[in-house]
């Protein structure tokens, strides 16, 4: 909280007091800190009332055992706070963490606050989601507060905003609101600091001190004649009076805030919390009222309906939003009623069902809804359901879809009521896949006298390829392998014989719904010739090698190749031979030198040679 200037002479009579209390009655309070006496208000004359201070990164260093020594009790700290700029960034007060430590260490109890500069109920849901983000799984005793001040700056946001109209009473009070209803749907008490103006004057503190806890800022004037300060003229409920910024306590090298807080007060608002309501799920709409039972308990007892606790229901009815109310009696009459809201959504879409699909777009349709204004489409994304598109109509393409892809798809009716989407229940999922893509780029990869391995490409989303051959005899195609790859082997086929082939994509759906792809384009290949056999490779003269080998009745001619490296890179030379020989003299290029001879057999077949294996290998010395 900003600090605000105490005048000098004040400063003076406070360091000219004397260090030692004295007895007085309930109307006033001596304060250790200030070294002072405080007035009152005679409406919590009869509480007891315990000495605190609240902290920020301002305080510095703080010694939390010796302010405990000084008599201070509670802390109330500053979780963070927004800018007062106009870019109003949220921030954590750097000292948090190691203040709620140390004073968890010293046992004092311990409550927090967000210094807000909120002009918007959104920002300040802002502000208490990062409050409560900060707190995290801390064990606070004192409630959560909303700090609502001015800046006192020309240019701060707030300020600036009220200065200029854009704040009214009615949406500060609902600013307000918002924050505390934030904090305690998590299960925290919550409460708002501000001066007696603020509460009086800027928000309406009557929809305020019965709901939330109230923490007044007044820095009232010394009376020289009576020997105390005035007494805050603040009239309504609080738990906590700020009555000075100017205390000083061992152990803290700074002024600092200084609080009385009345615990018989404090005791009722915190012990309100306690009543707690169990979730309530939406409910479909039905035409007649829905009355949610809910499971009420108190400090984890469960209370019966009726004997600790009557309920009332109100918009309960039609879609939109509808509210419980919990209402304690008997010995829990004292505790605040509880309000708790839940939505009352259109029934569920049905029918939903694909419609066409094509290679890139899978368009479906479902029954029209009575109650939807509009419909809202989900597609499951990894694991989760994410929503795609809002309409009006009953039927919609989904583009940019991948061949063969499935994807799960709900629909749910929405109706808008007060500007508000209500969600209804959504369609069974449906599983809805796009058309298979025609098979392109068929060919063979590999050699082999007695297979054939076929390739093509790729579809991501494919279940399956089915490979179909011609068979002349039959005169149709004939399906010979299926493969989850893009790719198989086709094996057991004659030496030099001819095949033709055709392959389609296939998508099988969870409802064995089978979709079947236009077949590739037919591709004719051929089985490899056998490979030779080279028997023999000397030199019988200078920069010359013979080379015979065992012929092969399927070879239409030879390739003979022969280089000075093992892997034919260096010095190679290669020639075709004719089917008619078993032998041939090689002319080499250096003399003296290990040569590496090798040979396949070649076949033409619609002017392109098939080629088998190569032979063995083998080396020969070159005279």
């Amino acid at each position: 909280m900003k600090k605000h200037r105490i005048i000098s002479f004040i400063l003076a009579i406070i360091m000219l007091l004397p260090a030692t209390t004295t007895a007085y009655a309930a109307s006033y309070t001596y304060s250790p800190f200030v070294k002072a006496n405080y007035n009152q208000p005679s409406r919590m004359t009869s509480y007891k009332v315990s000495h605190g201070l609240d902290l920020s990164v301002h305080n510095g260093t703080v010694d939390f055992a010796k302010i405990k020594k000084a008599g201070v009790n509670f802390v109330i700290l500053r979780a963070g706070y927004r800018g007062y700029g106009s870019s109003g960034t949220l921030r954590t007060d750097d000292q948090f963490e190691t203040y709620y430590k140390n004073a968890k260490k010293q046992g004092l109890r311990i409550g927090v606050y967000f210094y807000s500069q909120a002009i918007s109920e959104s920002e300040a849901i802002e502000e208490a989601n990062r409050t409560l983000s900060i707190i995290g799984n801390k064990k606070l005793d004192l409630p959560v507060y909303f700090d609502y001040e001015f800046a006192d700056v020309y240019d701060g946001r707030l300020d600036s905003a009220y200065r200029n109209g854009k704040l009214s009473k009615a949406k500060m009070t609902a600013i307000v609101k918002a924050y505390c209803k934030t904090i305690e749907k998590k299960g925290l008490c919550a409460g708002v600091y501000s001066s007696t103006d603020f509460l009086t004057n800027k928000y309406n503190y009557k929809d305020v001190h019965n709901d939330y806890s109230v923490w007044n800022a007044h820095y009232t004037s010394y009376n020289s004649s009576t020997k105390r300060y005035g007494c805050t003229s603040y009239g309504g409920n609080m738990q906590i009076w700020q009555y000075s910024a100017a205390g000083k306590v061992n152990g803290i090298s700074t002024y600092v805030d200084c609080n009385f807080l009345y615990e018989e007060p404090m005791y009722d608002i915190m012990n309100k919390a306690k009543i707690e309501v169990s979730k309530i799920s939406s409910y479909t709409y039905s035409g007649k009222e829905i009355k949610p039972n809910p499971t009420v308990t108190f400090e984890g007892v469960k209370l019966i309906k009726g004997e600790d606790y009557y309920v009332s229901y109100k918009n309960n009815k039609d879609i939109g939003t509808a509210s419980i109310t919990i209402v304690g009696v008997n010995k829990y009459a004292s505790y605040k009623s509880i309000v708790k809201t839940f939505y009352i959504v259109p029934t569920k879409v049905k029918n939903l069902v694909q419609t066409e699909r094509t290679t890139s777009s899978i368009t479906f349709k479902w029954s029209k809804h009575n109650d939807a204004n509009k419909y809202r489409i989900q597609q499951e994304v990894n694991g989760k359901f994410k929503t795609v598109a809002n309409i009006t109509g009953t039927n919609y393409t989904l583009k940019g879809v991948s061949p063969c892809q499935s994807l799960k798809i709900r629909v749910a009716a929405v109706k808008t009521v007060n500007n508000k989407d209500y969600v209804g229940r959504y369609s069974d999922v449906v599983e809805m896949s796009a058309e298979p893509e025609k098979v392109s780029g068929v060919k063979r990869t590999s050699l082999s006298p007695d297979s054939i391995r076929l390739q093509w490409n790729a579809q991501e989303y494919a279940s399956q390829f089915e490979i179909y051959e011609y068979k002349p005899s039959q005169k149709k195609l004939v399906l010979v392998k299926r493969s989850t790859k893009n790719y198989c082997t086709i094996k057991d086929l004659k030496v030099n014989s001819k095949h033709t082939y055709r392959v389609r994509a296939i998508k099988k759906l969870d409802d064995r719904t089978k979709l079947v792809g236009k077949m590739s384009k037919a591709y004719t290949t051929y089985v490899s010739p056998a490979a030779p056999e080279i028997t023999s490779a000397t030199s019988q003269s200078a920069n010359h090698i013979t080379v015979r080998w065992k012929k092969t009745s399927s070879a239409g001619s030879y390739q003979i190749m022969w280089s000075t490296s093992k892997d034919f890179k260096t010095n190679k030379r290669a020639m075709f031979i004719n089917n008619k020989t078993a032998q041939k003299i090689l002319e080499t290029a250096q003399s003296g030198k290990t040569y590496y001879v090798r040979i396949r057999s070649c076949k033409m077949h619609g002017g392109k040679r098939f080629y088998s294996k190569w032979s063995n290998r083998v080396a020969v010395k070159v005279k």
